[in-house]
């Protein structure tokens, strides 16, 4: 996880970065398996607590990549 940009308004935080990773495959993280995308972060904190986070990102890298490999 990356991040560009942190708004907070009253107890409401968000953030706007990028998501990524690599594929696990038999215990080797081959390149092709990298992924990255456009990602966001809502988080509501009550009492100095995380009452509710929510994550806006799009999963199709992933699903292609775990589509070729056959990983399931």
């Amino acid at each position: 996880m990356s991040h560009e940009d942190i708004f907070q308004s009253g107890n409401i935080v968000a953030v706007f970065g990028a998501a990524g990773g690599t594929i696990n495959v038999k215990g080797k993280l081959p390149a092709e398996n990298k992924w990255r995308t456009p990602a966001a972060w809502r988080a509501v904190v009550e009492e100095d607590l995380v009452k509710e986070w929510r994550v806006y990102a799009d999963n199709k890298p992933v699903y292609d990549i775990v589509a070729k490999t056959g990983l399931r």
